[in-house]
């Protein structure tokens, strides 16, 4: 639920896309590999309803970063941190939908410029563009502060 969650930024619109995706993980129970782990296909699952509903309503999708994104080093390094992932999620949330949608698939969720293309119908370069534009735009609100 945690990934619906990051995604939509509401959990009953989360709970509604964890229900979708298990009844397409019920329906495609035989597809299962049972030499790979199941977590990563329900996870793809899950993703895929997403950005199957973004794709259809165009709505936008908010994407937080995960609490545990850095690792444990030190007090003072964990409070450096956590203020260094507000500072990022603030400028992630002033970000056009599909530019989030699309820098979150590539570097949280590890997919390739061109299965973002594939998946939202544009082209690679508009992948590419989108994510370049986002660190730009990181680049420059960093540089400001």
């Amino acid at each position: 639920m945690s990934i619906c969650v990051r995604y939509t930024n509401n959990k009953d619109d989360a709970a509604i896309f964890v229900n979708e995706a298990f009844l397409k993980i019920i329906t495609n129970i035989d597809k299962i590999d049972i030499d790979k782990p199941l977590d990563p296909w329900m996870r793809k699952i899950a993703v895929n309803c997403i950005i199957d509903h973004f794709r259809k309503e165009k709505k936008e999708i908010n994407i937080r970063l995960e609490d545990n994104a850095y690792e444990e080093i030190g007090v003072e390094n964990e409070i450096e941190q956590l203020i260094e992932q507000e500072f990022i999620e603030d400028i992630l949330s002033q970000l056009p939908p599909k530019t989030k949608l699309v820098l979150n698939l590539h570097y949280r969720e590890g997919y390739s410029h061109k299965e973002i293309a594939d998946k939202l119908n544009i082209s690679l370069e508009t992948s590419k563009w989108h994510v370049k534009s986002a660190r730009r735009q990181l680049r420059k609100t960093k540089i400001a502060n």
